[in-house]
């Protein structure tokens, strides 16, 4: 009995693996299947965070290569998300790709020229599509930078222009 139940659930297992590797094989085939917003992403960081800690909070983020529709691609780029735990002396950072996501410790740090100390982030901040949207357009070959801090209010920060992350107005 116990041989045939682990044999069923190899059985799956087998299912699932195949599943999968034939659904990244025609994702693979369409690149914007596999683009990943701020918040798509965000959601597969908090997993990896709260198996590090239960109590962490969210310090900011950062996308690297975004494109003009606010998602970050296959081909290049990421999202970063910096937690902070009261009960750890270490800062987490998870990094979410469209096919990969990776956790790691390190010493604190805040995001390039702001020293974020223990402020956090909410829940409630617009997604990456909708910041992009305040900008200027531009090209779909040209990929920005981006920061959410927690500033007050907190900001999504894209070259020189900041935008408030709750209402995605453009802040002086």
């Amino acid at each position: 009995m116990r041989t045939q139940s682990l044999h069923l659930r190899g059985a799956g297992l087998l299912f699932v693996v195949c599943f999968q590797a034939s659904a990244c094989a025609s994702a693979a085939v369409d690149p914007v299947r596999l683009a990943i917003t701020a918040q798509a992403a965000w959601a597969e960081a908090r997993t990896q965070a709260r198996g590090w800690s239960t109590d962490t909070r969210l310090q900011y983020i950062e996308g690297a290569s975004v494109t003009n529709q606010g998602t970050v691609q296959p081909d290049a780029g990421y999202w970063r998300f910096a937690y902070r735990s009261p009960s750890r002396a270490q800062q987490f950072v998870v990094t979410v790709t469209p096919t990969s996501v990776a956790g790691e410790e390190r010493t604190p740090q805040g995001p390039p020229g702001f020293a974020v100390g223990d402020a956090t982030l909410g829940t409630d901040w617009i997604d990456s599509p909708r910041a992009i949207a305040a900008l200027p357009s531009f090209g779909a070959a040209t990929r920005v930078h981006m920061f959410l801090v927690p500033t007050t209010p907190p900001r999504w920060i894209i070259g020189d222009t900041h935008l408030d992350a709750r209402t995605g107005a453009v802040l002086q």
